[in-house]
């Protein structure tokens, strides 16, 4: 007889809102940007922003692109988030249809191993 392993817990989304009401679940981690600061977990890229090389983040699919490329040269931190994150609810303002750095990036990273 083979014992039935666990099925492993997988990092989840949530849409954060301002609703009357709403609380976050227990235990979510917060991935976003502050007015001020970023949090660990949120995407420095903003709409709008002009970066370094000139360019200028056109969109949420350009932010989110940004978001990734940037994490590939962050071996320390994608370790962290694989450590810290994975098996949490992450929570982020993005709109329901826009791209989101949490849904692309973070819970494919965490959950899979991979950034796209």
């Amino acid at each position: 007889m083979s014992e039935l392993l666990p099925e492993p817990v997988l990092a989840t989304y949530v849409k954060r809102r301002r609703t009357p009401g709403w609380t976050k679940p227990a235990g979510a981690v917060s991935c976003t940007r502050g007015s001020v600061n970023v949090g660990l977990w949120g995407n420095p890229f903003r709409v709008g922003s002009q970066q370094d090389d000139g360019t200028v983040i056109a969109d949420h699919v350009h932010a989110v692109r940004a978001y990734a490329a940037w994490l590939r040269t962050q071996p320390e931190r994608m370790a962290r988030a694989v450590r810290e994150i994975a098996s949490k609810t992450l929570m982020c303002w993005c709109a329901a249809g826009q791209p989101c750095h949490v849904q692309a990036v973070l819970i494919p990273l965490v959950n899979e191993g991979r950034l796209p």
